[in-house]
């Protein structure tokens, strides 16, 4: 909601509701008529427009009563002032002079006897501003007893106000920055009560906020007479307040010649450079060739990931939803039988365009699978053990903001984890426990999911395998878990379905390239070489001994089992009797089926 939209229903609401609590967006600063204005200015401002009062008071313990005139405020008479000192109904003389100094009227029991005995004036329409309230009451259960009457008079302040339909009464408002601060009786199942959560700028709004400051900005264009570079700082500052325009503005300043893109990126992310823009045009020609290098007979599955990586280099990713370029860079839905390289598909991805296969983040979405599984994300909420830590996701992904963001298994989280990602993938953002906002319009997600894979066999033709799992996709998102859009806005073009791994080659190269790692490892660990003398025949016996249903996981489970196992036991064995740049012979007997090694 707009800062406009949450204004106008403020001054509509406060022509009948007695008591108001304004949250979300009350730190900022908020623009009108060509200035920026605190908020306790701007309230007063927008109050002022309605007429409804005669006049307006903001308080707060620290500084007191800052807003408004006091020789009206009606105060309540204490038995031992004398007659001499009530002049004009003014308080000054009830309370001692530290309680003066700096503000009138500063201690809490103090503001709310006036408050009390003004909200039942029925002669006079007034509206107190309460600022910081979030800090003026403990929580509910806790409450002292000199609170609890604070909340007594201003509940029967409010209460007891005589009916007038002709000109609404008094109102109280309340300026939090988290209404679950205030104690729920002020405002639960309260007729005189109302919240309004106070937005943030609007496209109009931050666009008004752009041109006029837009001299201040010091890019490597001229704001003010390049139009596009304009439109496009607006648009990329979505979600984003007053406060923030201007502190991006101010950081434009430290940098020389930067273009928008670059602004934005580096106030968001820390970075200047994007790693999307440093990825070289003819390394994304051979991509196909470097991912299938990794992963093993799915061509189908690479040239999608080929098709959302050019997108995403190209800057069009998501352009067809929205200009502001908010959504991550691309998303994608890898499913199918197990052990056919779904998981090792995004970490060859990550590497590729990260040069790091560590920034492929996993998250095990077995472990999301409880109701209040999404504070393990974003964090647990104010109060409750855990909070000063944060959220895994949201940590994660302000450390490593450019990544390939992996969640395993989507289907076993709960359905409420699964809400989450509608935010994620509809405006590329979410917030956290802390309120902060962290952005995922720079990485690339993928979920993985088996879901069909046990209605499918290695028998069955790829389009039929294809057609099976997409429906059974569908039907798991629509109708047991009740969650369509989620599909919707991955899009059903995302959804890539693995294939069984059948051809022999394809099989055999991916048992020689997992021998390769081990070959390596020796050499560049152990100082070790391996050297296999009858390979092929060896892996012919891997081959003969795998399940060829569970795919490529079954060739590591068989070459553990059967190589690297006895290999282990020979190292152990002959620990101290092998030289540096040793070799070891590996020979299988094709008629025993056995592993003999040689030094």
């Amino acid at each position: 909601m707009s800062i406009k939209n949450s204004i106008e229903i403020l001054k509509r609401e406060i022509a009948y509701k007695k008591m108001l609590f304004i949250d979300g967006n009350v730190q900022d600063v908020y623009f009108h008529e060509g200035q920026f204005l605190k908020l306790n200015k701007f309230l007063v401002q927008q109050l002022k427009e309605t007429k409804l009062f005669e006049d307006i008071y903001v308080w707060d313990r620290i500084e007191g009563l800052i807003e408004g005139d006091t020789v009206k405020l009606e105060t309540p008479q204490a038995k031992s002032v004398s007659r001499e000192k009530q002049v004009d109904g003014l308080a000054n003389d009830l309370f001692d002079d530290d309680q003066q100094q700096g503000g009138k009227f500063k201690r809490p029991s103090d503001f709310y006897s006036i408050v009390y005995k003004n909200l039942l004036n029925d002669k006079r329409r007034v509206c107190f501003i309460i600022n910081y309230s979030n800090y003026l009451f403990g929580g509910e259960q806790g409450l002292a007893d000199c609170d609890r009457e604070d909340l007594t008079k201003l509940a029967r302040g409010v209460r007891e106000q005589n009916i007038q339909i002709s000109n609404g009464g008094s109102a109280i408002i309340f300026v939090t920055t988290n209404i679950s601060h205030i104690p729920v009786s002020l405002y639960q199942k309260n007729p005189d009560s109302k919240l309004i959560t106070l937005g943030k700028p609007d496209r109009e709004e931050r666009k008004a906020i752009v041109e006029n400051i837009s001299a201040h900005f010091k890019l490597k264009t001229d704001l003010e007479s390049d139009v596009q570079s304009r439109i496009d700082l607006i648009d990329g500052m979505d979600n984003f307040t007053a406060k923030e325009i201007l502190q991006v503005a101010q950081l434009s300043k430290t940098i020389d010649e930067i273009t928008v893109e670059k602004l934005l990126s580096l106030y968001k992310y820390g970075k200047k450079d994007s790693p999307w823009e440093q990825l070289e045009p003819k390394k994304v020609r051979q991509i196909s060739e470097i991912l299938g290098k990794r992963v093993k007979g799915q061509d189908a599955a690479i040239a999608k990931v080929r098709e959302v990586v050019i997108r995403a280099k190209t800057g069009l990713s998501g352009l067809q939803h929205s200009k502001s370029k908010s959504k991550p860079k691309g998303v994608l839905f890898f499913a199918g039988p197990t052990g056919v390289g779904k998981t090792e598909l995004a970490k060859a991805l990550a590497e590729f365009l990260f040069n790091d296969e560590s920034a492929c983040i996993r998250f095990d979405m077995s472990e999301y699978n409880h109701e209040h599984s999404d504070q393990k994300l974003i964090g647990a909420p104010p109060g409750y053990i855990g909070y000063e830590a944060g959220g895994q996701l949201t940590n994660l992904i302000k450390e490593r903001p450019f990544c390939v963001l992996l969640f395993d298994e989507i289907e076993k989280a709960h359905p409420k984890i699964l809400d989450k990602f509608l935010q994620i993938l509809e405006d590329g953002r979410l917030t956290d426990n802390k309120g902060e906002t962290v952005y995922f319009s720079e990485c690339i997600i993928v979920f993985t999911s088996n879901i069909g894979a046990n209605k499918v066999s290695s028998n069955m033709q790829f389009d039929e395998i294809k057609q099976t799992i997409f429906e059974a996709i569908k039907d798991k998102f629509e109708n047991e878990i009740n969650r369509p859009e989620l599909l919707g806005r991955i899009g059903y073009s995302n959804i890539v379905i693995f294939n069984f791994i059948q051809n022999a080659d394809i099989q055999k190269s991916i048992a020689s390239s997992k021998i390769r790692l081990i070959i390596e490892y020796l050499k560049e660990c152990k100082h070790i070489n391996l050297e296999f003398v009858n390979k092929d025949d060896f892996l012919e016996h891997i081959l003969s001994k795998t399940d060829k249903s569970k795919g490529g996981r079954d060739i590591l489970n068989k070459l553990e089992d059967i190589l690297v196992s006895q290999l282990s036991d020979f190292l152990f064995d002959n620990e101290g009797y092998i030289a540096i740049n040793s070799t070891i012979k590996v020979k299988f007997d094709k008629q025993e089926g056995e592993l003999h090694f040689e030094l």
